[in-house]
């Protein structure tokens, strides 16, 4: 038969992103009907499920570390199967002897280790064995040795046998002394010559189960037990495609449909079989043999032929008996058949490197994957026939054969590389647009239909099957001013084959007398269409439809573009609002002014029709560019007139908002400095004055001799009154002699201001000489002398700038004449020329500088330089100087003696026994040991050190006796720093130096701090008999009601409400920083105090690097967070506020509700973020009733903090619901006991594991007493949402009164996404 593959044209391929995991998928399982997906990736074993609320949601449940005799990392698994009846999975490793392991699949941390002695244990190989399920039945075929001494074998049905508390695998058959498997036993020394004899598929049908073999060819025997042995046969599977060097099969599957085909895979090459031809293959090979011209298989039959043929019966019609059933005698066993089966090609890729990986197919519908990272979905209209609908590329490295079949979901599951993918192949949703949906109905019996910007199912075929609207991406500009008369809208998208007399684009207004404006149509290609619109003259909204009519009528599935489409972007007609820059100006006028946000037609002349008017005075424009109006405005009336901006076209008044100029006070000017310059100009000159700042462009006008020359310079307004301007530069080729007088007129946009003294007199350059020899040593005085002319009567001290190597004032004058300058280097200076050479120059304003030479700092120099410098000193300072500076230089040196007295006498008093008994800490622990304050500061000798009862990673907790004034003693909790470096030390004072202050009956406070010369400091706190909350409340032997729970967060609240109230953020909030005293009252504690890391509770965040804005890499050591507990912005950028300690508060009440459970449960640290980023939250705990959790927990993990409650909110807010909860207890609890007795029985609410009952409690026994003990019950069929009874458990000792501690767990996983498929677009046949 002719083989026809049409191909539709693939528009866009989607690269789709998906789940990942942290290595490379190797081995997939998915379980029916339980949603559930097991997965092997490198050494570990998966368990993910899907999300009961999201389809595309995976959920991971559990992860373990594959046990060591099937290590996955070197040749991976062989064999992963499931046992539905006894609900376990079976791992075999892929090896020489395979050897098999037993997961419990509701608890995969639970293992069964098979006996090794036994043969049967090993189902795996290294390749070549297929093991698969069929009806609950375990079926295996495997070629290698078992444990060396037994031959290949093929079973058609094992079992899992329980032999006292262990399994392991038995075949339905085998030898009575168990040493040999007798379900079918191969010669391996009669397959030494057979390529390729692997087993890669198999598959039941009818009563035989089947196998494919590798070398093209298909093997069968029996399911009947008494009959499996001795029915094995085999046939050829004939290559489709009559090429002898592809006669290698790469897959197969076989499809449950009407037809019964076996899909079967050669390289590029897919060929179907009937099941009906592949039966009269066997039967006519069978027939042949019985005849005596077949063969039998060599490696079964002990004979001395290699290939013994097959005998000749005198009766020919043994093939029409039932071989499966019962026969004392057979002939012609373990046939090689000679007739093959014949199928038929239906698919074969464009090149022969493009590989078909795998091959799924169900009803119409076939599915391949290519190594190209590709997915192909096909329908099949006949025997022969396909047609390509879908293709999908994936961006990962390209997958392996591993896939599973969601039926449920029709589904496909499979592996990229380390990423997860879900192909959903029956699905109409994988069609992205209009034309590959509608498309798709031409060929396939999915009713798909578009609507609403998506594809999807429906029961009515004749909606929206035929045609596509037209496709928008964009329309420029949407935004459209008032003022625009007319403009031209560029609507980019799909118009392909689409005539312009035959698109009408129109905008809908909600107007009266303008309904609808219609967009004239002026050009339009494939990808774009081009249309003028006359805009209206008010501000409104309107919406973009375009309609296109086909030119023929449509069939279905025809995909032309016809219909209409509304934009979902409305096209936005608006008022502009101008900006003024500046908006204010002095009211003389003259102020140029640049008018933005206008939006214009720069195709007009708008130079000669527009006008611009500020108040009723006209701004005459002066430039027009593409983004902006630049005008020069009039004189004010006023200093404090407020005009308002006006602009006409024609005769057109343009709607603006309202934009006014201010006009402001003209500026005036006192006075200016200096008034002395310098040929080179560039001197800075200050002018005071007032309202300088409305002066947009301030000019300083120098002029020579009434007009001789004129020199002009732009000045800088700095505030109101202070404006810098910078002196002339002087050509010298004016011939211009100094002094020179210069006339000065400051020009303020339209003022024009002589000051009292104008005159700025010029005078010749100063000179400055380069050093002799062009280098200077400086000496320890780090003074530098310069030597020049005309120095003083040109320039100011102030004016001068000496710079060294580029560093500005790195040299202060302080002596200053006419022939020589005086400096002292700056302390920056010293840091960068420390033996080194250093560039120095001289600037004298901006326009002038020197280069004088190199300077080169000794640091450390001989006596005979000191000697020699002397008298240099002497005539450079003077005597007097080098007096006073010997002076200070002894003191200096008697000072350092007696320091270093009393440095030894200190070092020799700490050795001796009198310093121990100091109780004072070292004096550079003085300064925070002075802050606590006498109050604080407790004696030693008060205090009793006791046993210790805590420790951890940084310190250790001991219990101790504290005597008081009135001999009595109190117990108290000694806290001590394992690690005494002094930094440590320092924040452990310092932080319990913070405590001394809190005074609160629900704070831990500081009783004190004693410093002992062993120890160190030990800070005293109260001690709390019960420990930390967390600790109490996940003990089994402490039972604490759920009324208990809620009391213990109200005292938390109360607690960080006084906290919050001091302007203290706790950061680390959490049931373990709390404490209980022996009256169970709960207290905040642990501020800080070095306190211990539990590693499961903190996140190591590793070693992070970032740049300074100068470009210096600094690096961020590791640090501890305890991230299951903080808010998103403390993760993200470390912000810390009460807004975060609310956050973490919300968290408490969840560990408290849930005795004692770690927040997010299965969830690792470093996607925790992630998970609440995306919205996801803690659910509410079992015990939890559905007020507190609503009204408490949930609003305190809002994502805005600034949504979050206070503390003192919190408080009342759980306060009340406590109230509300035992109201309604009484409500529903103190009636007449008239009930019958079955309705007096009530169920109480537990998750036990699935093998424990639901206890029940009769009513009439409970107590009615308001005590604090008491649990949440439900009574059904009576109870509103919020009815969760708290009740006294008096007398009875039931466990069901209490929160159960080791209830099922919650499980929680990581945030990551199945990929939603976005697919391609179908055209015409190719």
């Amino acid at each position: 038969m002719y083989k026809e593959i049409i191909l539709i044209l693939i528009l866009k391929i989607t690269i789709i992103n998906c789940y990942a995991f942290q290595s490379s998928i190797d081995n997939l399982l998915y379980i029916k009907n339980t949603s559930t997906l097991f997965a092997i990736s490198s050494s570990h074993l998966y368990q993910l499920h899907w999300s009961t609320t999201n389809q595309t949601l995976l959920l991971l449940h559990r992860r373990v570390q594959l046990h060591s005799t099937i290590d996955n990392t070197e040749y991976g698994v062989s064999v992963f199967v499931y046992d539905q009846v006894k609900q376990l999975l079976i791992i075999c490793a892929r090896s020489i002897i395979g050897r098999c392991i037993l997961y419990d699949a509701n608890d995969i941390s639970r293992t069964y280790l098979l006996e090794s002695s036994i043969e049967t244990n090993y189902l795996g190989c290294l390749s070549g064995c297929y093991t698969f399920m069929s009806s609950n039945i375990i079926r295996s075929a495997l070629n290698g040795n078992r444990l060396e001494h037994n031959g290949n074998i093929i079973n058609s049905k094992i079992e899992l046998r329980t032999d006292l508390l262990n399994y392991n695998i038995k075949y339905e058959l085998e030898s009575s002394d168990n040493t040999l498997i007798t379900s079918l036993t191969f010669l391996p020394e009669r397959l030494i010559n057979k390529y390729n004899y692997e087993y890669i598929y198999g598959f039941d049908y009818q009563q035989y189960t089947y196998y494919i073999l590798k070398s093209s060819r298909i093997a069968r025997l029996c399911q009947s037990s008494i009959a499996m042995r001795v029915t094995y046969d085999e046939i050829p599977l004939l290559n489709c495609n009559n090429d002898k060097n592809s006669s290698i099969i790469t897959g197969a599957y076989y499809s449950l449909d009407k037809m019964n085909h076996l899909y079967i895979l050669f390289d590029n090459i897919v060929c179907i079989y009937t099941m009906n031809e592949i039966l009269r293959a066997f039967k006519e090979s069978k027939a042949q043999c019985q005849s005596g011209n077949g063969y039998r298989l060599s490696h079964i039959v002990d004979s001395v032929d290699l290939r013994p043929t097959c005998e000749k019966t005198l009766d020919q019609n043994l093939t029409e008996i039932n071989e499966c059933t019962w026969q004392a005698y057979r002939t012609n066993t373990y046939m090689d058949g000679i007739i093959g089966a014949i199928g038929e090609k239906i698919y074969e890729t464009m090149t022969k490197n493009v590989k078909i990986r795998f091959i799924f197919a169900q009803d119409d519908i076939v599915i391949l994957s290519t190594n190209e990272r590709r997915i192909l979905k096909f329908i099949r209209s006949n025997q022969t026939t396909l047609y390509l609908l879908h293709e999908a590329i994936y961006q990962s490295e390209p997958f392996n054969s591993q896939y599973v079949i969601d039926y449920e979901h029709e589904s496909l599951i499979f592996a990229v590389a380390s990423e997860l993918h879900r192909y959903a192949y029956n699905s109409c949703s994988i069609y992205d647009t209009c034309r590959s949906c509608i498309g798709s109905r031409r060929y396939d019996s999915k009713s798909c239909i578009w609507f609403d910007g998506k594809c999807s199912l429906t029961s009515n075929p004749l909606i929206l099957n035929r045609g596509c609207p037209p496709s928008i991406d964009q329309v420029k500009p949407t935004n459209i001013s008032v003022n625009t008369e007319r403009i031209s809208l560029k609507i980019t998208g799909i118009f392909e084959n689409v005539q312009a007399h035959l698109a009408k684009l129109t905008i809908k207004y909600p107007l009266s007398n303008q309904n609808e404006s219609v967009c004239t149509i002026k050009t339009i290609k494939n990808d774009s269409l081009i249309c003028d619109l006359i805009i209206p003259k008010q501000s409104i909204q309107g919406m973009i439809s375009i309609n296109v009519k086909s030119e023929h009528s449509l069939a279905i599935g025809d995909t032309d573009i016809s219909g209409t489409v509304e934009l979902t972007e409305k096209l936005n007609i608006y008022i502009p609002k101008p900006v003024l820059v500046p908006s204010f100006g002095p009211a003389a006028g003259g102020t140029k002014i640049r008018i933005q946000n206008l939006a214009f037609d720069n195709s007009l002349d708008l130079f000669s029709i527009m006008k611009i008017f500020l108040g009723r005075k006209q701004c005459h424009i002066t430039e027009i560019t593409t983004d902006a109006i630049e005008c020069i405005n009039e004189a004010c009336t006023n200093n404090l007139e407020k005009l308002e901006l006006r602009i006409q076209v024609h005769d057109y008044v343009w709607q603006l908002q309202k934009t006014y100029f201010h006009c402001r006070s003209d500026p005036m000017v006192f006075d200016w400095s200096p008034k002395k310059s310098i040929l080179s100009g560039g001197i800075k000159l200050t002018i005071t004055g007032e309202y300088l700042d409305v002066i947009q462009i301030p000019m300083m006008k120098f002029v020579y001799n009434l007009s001789d020359f004129e020199f002009i310079s732009l000045c800088e307004s700095i505030s109101n009154s202070q404006m810098i301007c910078l002196s002339p530069t002087i050509d010298k080729n004016l011939g211009l002699s100094p002094p020179i007088d210069l006339d000065v007129t400051f020009y303020m946009d339209n003022i024009k201001i002589i000051p009292d003294n104008n005159v700025l007199t010029i005078v010749n350059d100063p000179i400055y000489y380069p050093f002799e020899n062009y280098i200077q040593e400086i000496n320890s005085t780090h003074i530098i002398k310069f030597q020049g002319s005309n120095l003083a009567a040109t320039h100011s001290m102030d004016l001068i700038n000496i710079r060294i190597d580029n560093i500005n004032n790195a040299c202060i004058p302080f002596n200053f004449t006419n022939t020589y300058l005086m400096c002292r280097l700056s302390k920056q200076a010293l840091k960068n020329i420390q033996n080194s050479e250093a560039n120095i120059d001289i600037q004298i304003g901006t326009n002038l500088t020197f280069l004088i030479g190199k300077i080169l700092f000794q640091n450390n120099t001989s006596l005979s330089t000191t000697l020699l410098t002397v008298p240099y000193l002497t005539r450079q300072i003077g005597s007097w100087t080098i007096i006073i500076l010997t002076i200070l230089t002894s003191i200096t040196i008697l000072t350092l003696l007696f320091l270093l007295v009393i440095f030894i006498r200190r070092r020799f008093f700490q050795s001796s026994e009198k310093y121990h008994k100091q109780n004072k800490p070292p004096q550079y622990y003085q300064d925070v040991w002075c802050e606590l304050g006498k109050k604080w500061q407790i004696n030693s000798k008060y205090l009793t050190v006791a046993e210790k009862i805590g420790q951890g990673c940084f310190g250790d907790v001991y219990r101790g006796e504290l005597k008081q004034n009135d001999n009595k003693s109190i117990d108290v909790a000694i806290k001590v720093l394992r690690d005494q470096n002094v930094a440590s030390m320092h924040e452990f004072l310092f932080e319990a130096n913070r405590m001394k202050d809190f005074s609160h009956s629900n704070v831990l406070s500081l009783i004190g701090v004693v410093w002992d010369p062993i120890r160190k400091a030990m800070v005293l706190l109260p001690y709390m008999k019960n420990g930390d909350l967390r600790s109490y409340i996940s003990n089994e032997k402490n039972r604490p009601t759920v009324r208990q729970l809620i009391t213990w967060g109200i005292q938390v609240a109360d607690g960080m409400e006084y906290l919050s109230s001091l302007k203290f953020i706790h950061r680390d909030l959490a049931t373990r920083n709390c404490m209980l005293d022996e009256n169970l009252i709960c207290r905040i504690s642990d501020f800080g105090l070095s306190r211990d890391i539990i590693d499961r509770d903190y996140y190591l965040v590793p070693r992070t690097t970032t740049k300074e804005k100068d470009g210096q890499a600094i690096q961020i050591p590791p640090r501890r967070l305890p991230i299951r507990w903080l808010s998103p912005e403390s993760i993200e950028s470390s912000k810390y506020t009460v807004q975060s300690d609310v956050w973490s508060y919300g968290v408490l009440l969840w560990e408290l509700l849930s005795r004692g459970k770690t927040p997010y449960p299965g969830i690792d640290n470093a996607d925790i973020f992630t998970y609440i980023k995306n919205g996801y939250r803690l659910p509410q705990p079992t015990y939890c009733p559905p007020l507190l959790y609503k009204s408490a927990m949930l609003v305190c993990w809002n994502a805005d903090s600034n949504q979050r409650p206070s503390f003192t909110q919190l408080a009342q807010d759980i306060r009340q619901i406590l109230l509300q909860l035992e109201i309604e207890q009484q409500k529903q609890y103190i009636r007449p006991q008239q009930s019958s007795s079955a309705d007096d029985d009530t169920i109480i609410v537990e998750r036990y594991p699935g093998d424990r009952k639901i206890k029940r409690l009769s009513t009439t026994s409970m107590s009615s007493s308001g005590s604090i003990g008491g649990q949440y019950i439900t009574t059904p069929h009576r109870q509103s949402e919020n009815v969760q009874l708290l009740f006294d458990r008096g007398g009875d000792d039931e466990d069901a009164y209490a929160v159960q501690v080791n209830s099922s767990p919650d499980i929680f996983s990581t945030t990551r996404l199945l990929p939603k498929y976005t697919e391609t677009s179908i055209t015409e046949d190719v």
